[in-house]
């Protein structure tokens, strides 16, 4: 009876294992010490040093070891590499508080191979046009329209053009179009509006006219007041 427990408890246990080590496989996390965190080669302390990881640097868990370590591959650099780190040191994601830190690596969420460098160019543009937008930001609504993507056009008191076409918005009780034949609602059309905004998960349409969705950080409406005239 006793040998027959102890050949239960040993396939529960490698279950436990099993089932631990694929919910850690291929998951993004970041670097969470501030002087680097060392690239053992083996998963021991008393193992060779191959690399360090930067502060907030983006990896890719490939493994869990056991409590203590990992086996990690890179994700922001160009040559590729496998190494063990402590787990302890890494978190699950970076603080959104402090997104100029960022890399452009950090605002892709998902995004196939075959896409990923089109994408990186978009997110690129995209940071650097609102790298000195207001928060919140004073605006008339323009429309929205269907071209190669959907648009939702806002305009300053310079005529600079904001769209939130690809963000993840909220626009509370206030309908700028009609969601289903997208037609504008002649209620807010050029009306003025106060934008308050943030980057944030959203999924959209790319890249290069076929329309895969990919999921990355870009600018959205979590507010929106109109102004009175």
């Amino acid at each position: 009876m006793w040998i027959l427990y102890l050949k239960i408890m040993r396939i529960v246990y490698i279950i436990l294992l099993l089932v631990s080590t694929f919910s850690f496989s291929q998951k993004i996390k970041y670097v969470n010490l501030k002087n680097g965190l060392n690239i053992r080669e083996k998963p021991n302390s008393r193992s060779g040093i191959i690399g360090q990881l930067n502060y907030l640097e983006k990896i890719e868990v490939v493994k869990k070891i056991d409590k203590e370590w990992l086996k990690i591959s890179n994700v922001e650099r160009d040559s590729i590499f496998i190494g063990y780190v402590l787990g302890r040191y890494l978190i699950n994601k970076k603080s959104e508080s402090n997104m100029n830190e960022w890399t452009v690596h950090d605002f892709i969420v998902e995004c196939s191979e075959n896409y990923k460098l089109e994408l990186e160019q978009l997110i690129e543009y995209e940071r650097e046009q609102w790298k000195d937008v207001p928060n919140p930001l004073v605006v008339i609504y323009k429309g929205n329209d269907i071209g190669d993507y959907h648009h939702i056009n806002f305009e300053d008191s310079d005529g600079k053009t904001y769209d939130f076409g690809f963000g993840q918005n909220d626009f509370r009780d206030i309908s700028l179009f009609d969601k289903k034949e997208l037609n504008d609602n002649p209620k807010y059309l050029d009306k003025s509006f106060k934008i308050f905004w943030k980057w944030k998960v959203s999924s959209f349409p790319c890249c290069s006219g076929d329309y895969t969705i990919v999921k990355a950080y870009l600018p959205s409406i979590v507010k929106l007041e109109i102004l009175k005239e």
